[in-house]
């Protein structure tokens, strides 16, 4: 299975505690909202995100979240220069 990278907006700090020297960080992702064209957005993208991890097909992660405008999907950007898509064959 191919990691996903992610791209990451800001280190902020050191965590104080741990073995692992873990840091708190900032990722960037793109929100989706549903709206009058597609008012099942948010839930199409939950279904396709998980879809998608079930076939092993590299996707960008997601997760629900809510904002002042109400429910949203949030897609983590993904970085990764000359990442190479497999191709999809008709039976996939």
């Amino acid at each position: 299975m191919a990691l996903t990278p992610y791209k990451i907006h800001k280190i902020r700090r050191q965590l104080s505690h741990g073995t692992t020297k873990a840091s708190a960080c900032t990722l960037n992702a793109v929100l989706k909202f549903d709206d009058i064209e597609s008012p099942h957005c948010v839930y199409n993208e939950k279904v396709a995100v998980r879809l998608g991890q079930t076939l092993h097909v590299p996707i960008a992660a997601g997760v629900l979240t809510t904002t002042g405008d109400g429910l949203a999907f949030a897609s983590l950007h993904i970085e990764a220069p000359g990442l190479a898509l497999p191709n999809l064959i008709p039976s996939r």
